[in-house]
């Protein structure tokens, strides 16, 4: 049954006869992306593993080679992105060389054997280039760089994506309500051989949805990503769904599609995207009231407050034992502090290229909270840490602490860059929008900028978004 991974490639296929390139990304590889799970996966012999989104983006990237390689203009972003990607596969295939100096035998034809992880790392530049690059030029070569009608093209991308994250949110109110993940339960019959590592998470007595996206951070951010774009396109598609769905009922797609979207965002119960909502909108809210200079000088000024008095909420809170804590709420944000303080010397021991996934130790037996960590188990322990990256040993890595987990997964540079991409993709957006409404005034250039704060603010408020399977395209890339 996992041959049904490869639907999408055959689709792509049969597509790409009969159809524009701009055509089968929107209907093809779209929704195998947003629509599909991306942690059921298919693995041929001496290869890297395919999931649904890499079977259908391959196709892709080679019509893309052959027929749009040639309009290709450089631009800087291009060497960040493929920087970004490049990291994941250094840190994963070579941290420990890199971080002891032995690198230098790798050059040398009678040096001894060094302890490396080079198929790891492969299949992780693998996989960052079916994820970021191919993405990427995707988006770069079909929508950005269409003099002619970049504008429209980027609309209707923009409007199948928030369509799809509208049929997402309406299939997980099941998960929000039966606490199960209606995802997970067609892919046990599908995939009975691949066990799922990302259970369904309960709180305040539902489920959180996390949809085909693994983890219900994930989903938040990528439904927060969506109603940024419904934001653009009230802005700059004046005229998008305001037909009524029904005769004589008033309802529109303009804000049935939305209303979904915001749905989805409170199902995933997650606080980090709530919190860049907030934010995004005191940014709007001041955007719209004062130039842009002073509406960015009061927002740091609101952000550099609201911090401090988070962090001091936040040290009093967690200023407890695990065994004194009053709630589960309080017990979670103790252990992730635990997390930290645990998991930050290891962050120290190899800043730059960090420990990869594979050989990332873990302490004292903790491991992260979303994979079932044991709370119980952060007194600390004179075993020996043991080694390797089974369900949740990424420790504190992406769900536990993820600040302190990107660190030493994969080094801090990693992190800055991926942050990095947001605000310069943002720009190119912007100006987007600029050339394509010459006749409105400046004030087109910060609505945009509004969306682009938006971005970079669920960037910064939970950066796990840098490992999800979710392709670039989808989170502004």
């Amino acid at each position: 049954m996992d041959l049904i991974i490869l639907l999408p490639a055959l689709a792509c296929w049969v597509a790409l006869a009969r159809w524009p390139i701009r055509k089968v990304l929107l209907n093809v590889y779209l929704p195998a992306a947003l629509l599909l799970p991306q942690y059921y996966t298919i693995r041929f012999p001496h290869l890297p593993p395919l999931t649904f989104a890499d079977a259908a983006v391959l196709p892709l990237g080679a019509a893309l080679a052959v027929k749009e390689i040639r309009n290709w203009r450089f631009a800087w972003m291009d060497v960040w992105v493929l920087l970004f990607a490049l990291s994941f596969g250094l840190s994963e295939g070579l941290s420990t060389v890199l971080a002891n100096g032995t690198w230098r035998q790798l050059f040398s034809t009678d040096g001894a054997p060094l302890n490396t992880n080079i198929g790891n790392g492969g299949e992780e530049l693998f996989a960052c280039i079916c994820t970021i690059v191919l993405p990427y030029m995707l988006g770069k070569l079909l929508i950005e760089q269409q003099a002619d009608d970049g504008q429209a093209a980027r609309k209707r991308v923009v409007r199948r994506i928030a369509q799809l994250l509208a049929v997402v949110a309406g299939i997980s109110v099941f998960d929000f309500v039966r606490r199960r993940s209606l995802w997970q339960i067609a892919g046990r019959h599908l995939f009975p051989d691949q066990a799922v590592e990302w259970p369904v998470q309960v709180r305040w007595g539902f489920g959180r949805i996390a949809g085909p996206y693994a983890h219900a951070i994930i989903a938040g951010m990528i439904f927060l990503t969506g109603l940024i774009y419904c934001l653009w396109l009230w802005r700059f598609a004046p005229y998008w769904g305001r037909r009524r769905i029904i005769a004589g009922v008033p309802m529109t797609m303009r804000g049935l599609i939305p209303g979904a979207i915001v749905a989805g965002l409170l199902m995933t119960q997650s606080r980090g995207p709530w919190v860049g909502v907030g934010l995004a909108l005191v940014l709007a809210v001041l955007m719209r009231v004062f130039p842009l200079g002073r509406a960015a000088l009061i927002f740091v000024v609101f952000l550099g407050l609201f911090t401090a008095g988070a962090y001091y909420y936040g040290k009093r809170y967690t200023d407890v034992d695990l065994d004194h804590a009053r709630t589960e709420a309080q017990r979670d944000v103790v252990y992730r502090r635990l997390l930290v303080r645990t998991y930050m010397p290891l962050v120290r021991a190899r800043k730059a290229f960090g420990w990869g996934y594979t050989t990332l130790p873990i302490q004292n037996g903790q491991k992260s909270i979303d994979f079932g960590g044991n709370r119980r188990a952060a007194v600390p322990s004179r075993a020996a840490p043991p080694r390797g990256r089974g369900p949740g040993a990424g420790v504190c890595a992406h769900h536990g602490t993820a600040g302190a987990g990107h660190g030493a997964d994969h080094g801090l540079p990693r992190r800055a860059g991926g942050i990095a991409v947001f605000p310069d993709r943002g720009l190119d957006s912007r100006h987007g929008a600029v050339r394509s409404d010459a006749g409105q005034t400046d004030r087109s250039a910060v609505s945009v900028s509004e969306s682009i704060g938006m971005r970079v603010l669920f960037c910064i408020a939970s950066p796990s978004a840098g490992d999800s399977a979710v392709p670039s395209e989808v989170c502004g890339g």
